[in-house]
């Protein structure tokens, strides 16, 4: 289950990122310390609640695959947090202020991470789970893992997947591409941070490929069990049957991401 928790202490904002995510010290609903969670606040999404959804989606999503991800968490946010910064923080206050309510956060990690060489030659273990990354941004259709913006950490050996709020983009598109495991129109995957390193080398997708051919409808539902009612709307069920369709048609969809890096 994804864990409930609430802010209690402002650290700072990250250094990165779109939209300014922020590190809070958090308690469980049981008031215990639960540690330090890195926090987006829902009035920086673009998308509001559909970009809260679609990251906490993705990010059950990548752990049902098999992929690294930091530990989602729901949190709530009081504002009257935003009192006790100091008057140089006027705008985090004001941010803190009109995210009341439940925001998306994931545990900080620890134990000296940093951001993955881009566009160089990648190790072997390495280039196995870029390849699996390439894939499930595919699969989310997630234009933002790009060159100049790889959303990646990494901890020794193990790449970890971060930061999905613009995943699911066909929920934005004039035209949706049809079918869904069709990958023709998706232009962006030329940007994203693996691609020239994938690109003309073998590569091996049958673990990914397992893992979502045996996604069952019942793991499916977990998943949107945990969504928060607040976050709900029309977009949540056109999410999940994408996920469905593409899990349908895995075969078809793997080729299409092995003809992409040829």
């Amino acid at each position: 289950m994804v864990l409930h928790l609430d802010a209690v202490t402002y650290h700072h904002t990250m250094g990165s990122g779109r939209t300014k995510p922020a590190i809070f010290q958090c308690n469980d609903l049981n008031g215990n310390p639960a540690g330090e969670y890195v926090l987006k606040f829902r009035a920086g999404m673009d998308g509001g609640v559909t970009s809260l959804m679609c990251e906490l989606v993705a990010s059950l999503l990548a752990q049902q695959l098999g992929l690294s991800a930091p530990e989602p968490a729901i949190v709530q946010l009081d504002p009257a947090i935003a009192q006790l910064l100091p008057s140089g923080e006027g705008r985090v206050a004001a941010m803190i202020r009109n995210s009341s309510g439940l925001n998306f956060a994931t545990r900080v990690l620890v134990g000296g991470y940093g951001i993955p060489p881009v566009d160089e030659p990648l190790s072997v273990s390495i280039r196995s789970q870029a390849a699996e990354v390439f894939a499930f941004d595919a699969l989310t259709q997630n234009p933002d893992r790009r060159f100049d913006n790889p959303n990646l950490l990494r901890v020794g050996e193990q790449l970890f997947v971060i930061d999905h709020d613009t995943a699911f983009s066909f929920l934005y598109a004039l035209n949706v591409p049809a079918p869904p495991w069709n990958l023709e129109r998706l232009d962006f995957l030329e940007q994203h941070v693996f691609y020239n390193s994938l690109r003309g080398n073998a590569i091996n997708l049958d673990r990914f490929a397992g893992a979502l051919g045996s996604l069952s409808d019942a793991k499916i539902d977990l998943m949107e069990a945990e969504i928060p009612r607040e976050w709900r709307n029309e977009n949540l069920p056109k999410v999940l049957s994408h996920i469905k369709e593409v899990r349908n048609h895995v075969q078809s969809f793997v080729d299409q991401v092995v003809r992409r890096l040829i």
